[in-house]
């Protein structure tokens, strides 16, 4: 069930969940889901799943692309401490994705093995790892808790979440 939430709403966090983690909202046409971040992420940061155990459920998100799941997940549409509960961003556009400097028009994104950032050149073996495509070169952006980071905008069309 999506359920529509004030467009405010997707960037606030909470130590507390304030909603079904899990949950869909769709708000300008672009779809988010609640997530809960089990290490601290930053704002454009590309998430994924942790391995499931019996502490970690379904969308518990981090930036370890190391672990078991290859497919980004979702960007985090603010930073988040560890612990905290926040909306990502699934499907649509988002203009701070954060990815490697050397992103150009039109790269089909994956994620990087720096944790966090977006890749637009190992695409050529890992076409199913493709999460989405960039609407612009790579520049420099400074995020919510000041931090100067490359970004792309991109058009995000293949989520695990969404």
């Amino acid at each position: 069930m999506s359920v529509m939430v004030p467009c405010s709403d997707v960037t606030a966090v909470s130590t507390i969940a304030n909603n079904r983690i899990g949950e869909r909202t769709t708000v300008d046409g672009k779809e988010y889901v609640y997530v809960k971040a089990v290490a601290a992420v930053l704002q454009g940061d590309c998430l994924y799943q942790k391995p499931i155990s019996a502490t970690v459920l379904m969308h518990h998100v981090w930036k370890d692309q190391s672990a078991d799941c290859g497919l980004v997940a979702g960007v985090a549409v603010v930073s988040m401490a560890s612990g905290e509960y926040g909306w990502i961003i699934v499907k649509g556009h988002f203009a701070t994705v954060r990815s490697m400097n050397d992103i150009a028009l039109k790269d089909a994104l994956i994620g990087h093995t720096v944790d966090g950032e977006a890749d637009g050149d190992a695409t050529s073996t890992n076409e199913h790892f493709v999460f989405g495509f960039a609407m612009s070169a790579a520049t420099t952006f400074t995020d919510d808790n000041g931090s100067s980071l490359d970004c792309c905008e991109a058009m995000l069309t293949n989520c695990l979440y969404g």
